[in-house]
């Protein structure tokens, strides 16, 4: 996880009151998700950011969201200190009863 080109270093700019965000992709793609999640919010964390405001955005696109064992491949177990919000209808989401109307 080199620097990202012409920018600096994860965390280098980072403050202790930044809500951060990060997007992941979903199960359907294989790749060191957890390992990559675990090792950005590692970097933040030494920069002195809480891992308290993070927020993970799984990047399903028109995929099934994550089931909880699967949201633990993605994370590594970062998902125990996420809040679930999960796609409509979700057994675990259950205020989003339905998709959206088009």
């Amino acid at each position: 996880m080199r620097p990202p080109y012409r920018h600096a270093p994860i965390g280098r700019n980072g403050k202790p009151q930044d809500k951060i965000t990060i997007m992941v992709i979903d199960q359907t793609r294989p790749g060191p998700h957890a390992q990559m999640a675990r090792e950005i919010v590692r970097r933040l964390s030494e920069a002195g950011v809480s891992d308290d405001p993070i927020t993970f955005v799984i990047a399903t696109g028109s995929h099934a969201g994550p089931r909880p064992d699967q949201l633990h491949v993605i994370l590594g177990g970062l998902e125990e200190h996420c809040a679930w919000g999960g796609k409509p209808g979700h057994p675990e989401n259950p205020s989003l009863a339905a998709d959206p109307p088009l």
